[in-house]
C-alpha cells in the first residue's frame, strides 16, 4: 500500500489559473500587468466604430480622439493606470527581493489589483468621488509597499 502513495494533486482550477507556480504577489502583479495592458482595447474600439479600422489602426501620432465621454474617460483611466503600474512594480518587485513577507506583499497586490479595475470602470463611467478614492487605496498599497521595505532595509 506505501509503495503506491501519491502525493495529493493540486487542484485543477489552480494550475489553469497560475500554470507558472508564482508567489502571490507575482501573480496579482502578472495580472495587473495583464490588465493593464488590455485597457486600451475599449477607447481604441470607439475609434474603429466610429473612423474605422484604417483610420483608427493608421494614427501613428494618435491624433484621433475617442469621440464619446466615456472613452475620453477610459483612454485617461488607461494613462492613470500605465503611470501608476511603474511605481507598483517596481515597489512589489524591490520588496520581494528584500524578502518582506510574501503574504503580506500577495495581500498587497491583490488589493491593488481589485482597486485599478475598480477605479478604471468608475473612472470610464465617470463618478468623481469614488474614482478619486480607488485611486487614493492603489496609491497606499504603493505607500504601504514602500514602507515595508524600507522597515526590512
Amino acid at each position: 500500500m506505501v509503495d503506491n502513495f501519491q502525493p495529493p494533486q493540486h487542484h485543477k482550477l489552480e494550475k489553469i489559473m497560475n500554470p507558472a507556480n508564482l508567489t502571490p504577489d507575482f501573480y496579482w502583479l502578472a495580472l495587473t500587468g495583464l490588465m493593464t495592458a488590455l485597457l486600451w482595447v475599449p477607447h481604441v474600439f470607439s475609434i474603429i466604430i466610429k473612423e474605422g479600422v484604417v483610420a483608427a489602426f493608421g494614427d501613428p501620432e494618435a491624433l484621433i480622439e475617442p469621440q464619446p465621454r466615456w472613452a475620453k474617460r477610459a483612454k485617461r483611466a488607461h494613462i492613470n493606470a500605465q503611470q501608476n503600474f511603474g511605481i507598483f512594480a517596481g515597489l512589489l518587485i524591490t520588496a520581494h527581493l528584500v524578502g518582506v513577507s510574501t503574504a503580506l506583499l500577495g495581500l498587497l497586490a491583490m488589493i491593488y489589483f481589485f482597486a485599478r479595475l475598480a477605479h478604471y470602470v468608475v473612472y470610464t463611467l465617470g463618478i468623481p468621488f469614488l474614482r478619486s478614492n480607488l485611486f487614493v487605496v492603489g496609491a497606499a498599497v504603493q505607500a504601504i509597499t514602500a514602507v515595508n521595505i524600507l522597515q526590512v532595509v
